[in-house]
């Protein structure tokens, strides 16, 4: 019986990524790989993973309820459009992948996208977090840490929000 397989990496992939493909929490996926730190992974061109997780620690591990769905960009995707046909912010889907520059995503680059359930609204014209945050019941700074939305920023009028 088989109790590993390999992975091999493409651009932009992440521990994580694979934490959330292949249900491994990364702890169990750097200690197999002999790795300190999950950036190490920039460096390797292939991942061991363990068919489950063999590690004592993993029952005391919580593990983030989210799931995430893995999208390899296609010829002429966005982050915009991927965001929009996935049911999520920009905002989240940046902060998910660490992705400053949203013209940095390239055809082939694989993307975890989370899962999300809850309401979505979509800003109206003159709107602000904290206009939408009374009128839903809602913390404003919850709004803004659910949508990856930094200090004042504000959505521009049609982006869809996750209000929890």
């Amino acid at each position: 019986m088989d109790l590993l397989t390999t992975h091999s990496l493409r651009r932009g992939e992440r521990l994580e990524h694979l934490s959330a493909r292949y249900g491994i929490p990364v702890c169990m996926m750097m200690r197999l790989n002999g790795m300190d730190t999950p950036g190490v992974i920039a460096g390797l061109r292939h991942v061991k993973i363990p068919k489950r997780c063999y590690c004592n620690r993993c029952g005391e591990v919580k593990h983030s309820p989210l799931k995430y769905e893995m999208v390899t960009v296609g010829e002429g995707d966005t982050l915009l459009s991927i965001a929009q046909s996935r049911g999520v912010t920009l905002g989240i889907l940046q902060r998910t992948n660490a992705i400053d520059d949203i013209g940095d995503v390239r055809a082939g680059d694989v993307l975890s996208v989370p899962v999300l359930s809850g309401k979505r609204y979509t800003v109206r014209p003159g709107e602000s977090i904290e206009d939408i945050a009374v009128r839903e019941g809602i913390r404003a700074q919850r709004v803004r840490d659910i949508n990856g939305l930094k200090g004042g920023e504000e959505p521009a009028p049609g982006t869809l929000l996750i209000l929890g």
